[in-house]
Order: structure tokens, then sequence, then C-alpha cells
């Protein structure tokens, strides 16, 4: 990204991992203008011109870009980085994060902007799913599962049979829907039921969805038509799509087999407690606590509501206690708990 205020002129200017070789891949012509933004795949089995020649480790590792006199331009070291992870200049200083923005600034809107870009490849999309259910859609076992919604968006009927849902990237073909006609606008509930044995309206696949983290995805003829990243979803709520909209939001009130109603893009901040929890011999114990927008808590192990006191000095602590802190963020979810015992 260009960072100045006059465009930058890259032309035979390098990328590299390796310090000791600045000149691994040479830049094509490129000009970038004050705030404008180029992405460059790197692989190193990469045949096309605009695609860096060499890989980067997921253990950690140097990204330089070098003149072409050799001489650096800027240089990033970056740590280990786990799935979905990248290493952002924000606000003049690299941090780890899990909303990556591609092509788009390094912000929050940034994040939801790209995220919208993201649109599905057909008609066919993912547009609801439930890995955390306790209330919705009582099935025939008295319990209730995971659930999956999918909407026609398109102006013509679809064959369902023609697709597959998965939620591993190396067996795309996990699961094929069965032989039924989806007219446009219609949609249509998957049971996620793993082994169990279930009966009725509904079409009932043999996975589950992680409720921690996992990715979902819709394919046909082994290529993919459409994602989701499902990743802390709260207890209760459902994750999905808003009509006419591509970027993914959390819904407070889900609908199963109807319109989505407005959800919310993001989930609050956890907050950090800053001192150690444990067992102290002093008689009084001060517990520090650090976190965005409004940082509710309690003393007696129960999730913080919006009604409980709000932290706004460290807590003074004379005898044993539980601890439990949330962050109420505007526009946002609550952040799960955060747990000290003194």
């Amino acid at each position: 990204t260009n960072l100045g205020s006059v465009p930058a002129v890259l032309d035979g200017a390098y990328l590299s991992n390796d310090p000791m070789n600045r000149g691994k891949w040479q830049i094509p012509a490129l000009k970038l203008q004050p705030g404008e933004s180029k992405v460059i795949f790197c692989d190193a089995t990469a045949t096309a011109a605009t695609a860096a020649s060499f890989g980067l480790a997921g253990e950690g590792g140097t990204v330089i870009l070098s003149g072409s006199a050799g001489n650096i331009l800027s240089k990033a070291e970056y740590p280990t980085l786990g799935p979905d992870e990248s290493w952002a200049l924000t606000d003049g200083e690299y941090r780890l994060t899990s909303m990556a923005t591609p092509g788009y600034p390094n912000t929050e809107e940034g994040y939801l902007a790209c995220r919208n870009a993201q649109a599905p490849t057909g008609g066919l999309v993912i547009t609801e799913v439930m890995s955390s259910n306790d209330g919705y859609l009582l099935q025939s076992d008295g319990g209730y599962h995971d659930w999956i919604e999918l909407e026609n968006r398109s102006k013509e009927a679809i064959d369902l049979s023609a697709y597959y849902l998965s939620d591993d990237p190396a067996q795309l073909e996990l699961f094929r829907l069965p032989q039924k006609t989806l007219a446009p606008g219609e949609r249509v509930i998957v049971i996620c039921a793993g082994e169990a044995s279930l009966v009725g309206k509904y079409i009932f696949a043999d996975f589950t969805i992680s409720a921690e983290e996992a990715w979902l995805y819709l394919s046909s003829g082994g290529k993919i038509c459409d994602r989701l990243h499902l990743e802390q979803i709260p207890q209760g709520c459902s994750f999905g799509r808003m009509t006419g909209e591509n970027a993914p939001v959390y819904f407070t009130a889900p609908t199963p087999g109807r319109a989505n109603g407005t959800g919310v893009a993001l989930i609050s901040e956890q907050p950090m407690v800053k001192t150690e929890p444990g067992v102290y011999e002093s008689a009084k114990v001060s517990v520090e606590v650090q976190g965005a927008g409004t940082v509710r808590y309690t003393l007696d192990g129960s999730v913080p509501g919006e009604e409980e006191p709000v932290y706004t000095a460290p807590i003074e602590l004379t005898e044993t206690a539980v601890l439990r802190f949330v962050s109420f963020e505007a526009g946002k979810l609550p952040s799960e708990a955060v747990t000290a015992s003194y």
C-alpha cells in the first residue's frame, strides 16, 4: 500500500522472503497512487508473472521490499500465523489479526468491505448456519442439531443434486444434496445430524459443524461455489447473510426457512485481565482489567449482562471471588466472557 502523498513507482523493485537474497522476485511494472494497494500472491509453484515465485512460511518469516538498486524500502518480520490470521500494519504498528483485508484498508470498515466483495459464484447460496443450537427445529430424536439454510438467489430453478456440502476443503464432496428442484427465492434446511438417525421433512447430512471454528463449503463439479468461515458464533445465535448482501453477519434471532432479518457484523473484543489470577496470601488484591467499549463484571461467576456494574477502576478484593468480564462495544455483539479467580 502506498501510504505516502505522491505516486510510488515500483518498476524494477524486488520482493523476497530471504534477507540474504533480496532480489528473489522482481515486481512487474507497477505504479501505486496515494492510498492505492496491490495484492501480490506468493506461491513457489506459480507461473503467472503477477505472482511472487516464493511462498511464505506459516511458522513465521520475513518479507522484504527492495528498490532496483537493492536498497530496502520496507521490511516486515511476522510471527507464526494460524489459519486465516494475518500480520497487518494498523495505526503505524504491525499486529496479529483474524480480520484479513487483502486489497482493502486494514480497518474494521475495510474488513467489512472486503467480506462483502467476496460474492458466491453461483445462484445457490449459504444464507444461514447455526452451530450451537439449543432451541430451533426440534428433531425426531427429541434434540436440537446444527443446521444450514440454502437459498436459490438466481432467476432459474436449481437441481440440488448437483451440489455438495462439506466442512473439509480436502473432501469437498463429503455430502451430496438429494434430488430436489429449488425454485427461485426458495429456501431449504439441511440438518447436520452426524450419526443420529433422524426422520422428517428436512434434508439430513451425516456430518456436524464445530461450535468453536469451522469452514463450510458448498461446491459443484469439484469447484467451490460458496463458503463461510464459522467462528465464535455465540450460543443461540446464527451466522449468515442478510437479503441482498454478501458479507456474513451474526443473527441474534435465527430464522430457519424464512428471510433473514438485520444482523450484526462484529463481536466486541474480549477484555484482558492484567492481574494474574491465582492464590494470594495478602489481605487485599487489586484486579485491573483493560478492554474496548464498556466493560461490565460480576463477582459470583455469572455471565455479565447490560445491567451489571461497569468497570471504571481496579476492583479491590478482600475475599475469594470468581470474576467474569464482558465488553460491550457500540454496534457489536457482546464479547465472550473472560473468567478470573482469586
